[in-house]
């Protein structure tokens, strides 16, 4: 063989160059081992954000509301352990949180002002007190399946957490109803 060719004899006895592939250089190897690396990584980050997309249509179906900034819902289901970088917790779900609690607090007692015309301060505080509390909000969260759309990073024990954040999670998807579509639609 010389310069990486060989001579081959055709079926019908004639002489024919035939060219031999040459060896691979490492470096090649290496780009062609990292350009399947970084296409398999493309091929599963797009496949994790389709699955993202189809959890948060099925959530928006269950919740009712569509949400004109996807990015809102995302937050409201985004654990601060999920986050590339823990000190800026505003990626979070807990600023939502903060701010469904209250419109929540304000759409119950506003219901309960309307449905007990008769009561006290003393029972609607107490009604109100019933109806949102963590265990509740957790239920709920739990019924309407946004357990499905959090996004945890590396913790510890994620089921338990999921379990203790669910309730945040139910009030700061509220929070971000009222964001996204105002207070009638949180409300509803």
């Amino acid at each position: 063989m010389t310069d990486d060719r060989a001579t081959e004899l055709k079926a019908d006895g004639s002489d024919e160059q035939a060219h031999v592939k040459p060896a691979e250089k490492p470096e090649r190897k290496a780009a062609v081992r990292k350009g399947r690396k970084t296409a398999r990584k493309a091929s599963a980050k797009s496949a994790a954000k389709s699955a993202a997309k189809s959890v948060a249509k099925g959530i928006e179906e269950r919740i009712g509301y569509s949400f004109t900034d996807a990015a809102l819902l995302a937050s409201a289901l985004t654990h601060v352990s999920a986050l590339k970088s823990p000190s800026d917790r505003t990626a979070s779900y807990q600023r939502l949180e903060f701010l469904g609690d209250h419109v929540l607090g304000l759409a119950v007692s506003d219901m309960l002002f309307r449905a007990f015309p008769r009561g006290d301060e003393r029972e609607l505080s107490k009604r109100l007190a019933d109806l949102v509390r963590r265990e509740t909000c957790a239920d709920v969260a739990r019924t309407l399946g946004l357990d499905e759309g959090i996004k945890l990073g590396a913790v510890g024990a994620p089921e338990r957490l999921k379990k203790s954040v669910l309730g945040d999670i139910c009030e700061a998807v509220i929070g971000a109803i009222f964001i996204d579509g105002g207070y009638q639609a949180a409300a509803a």
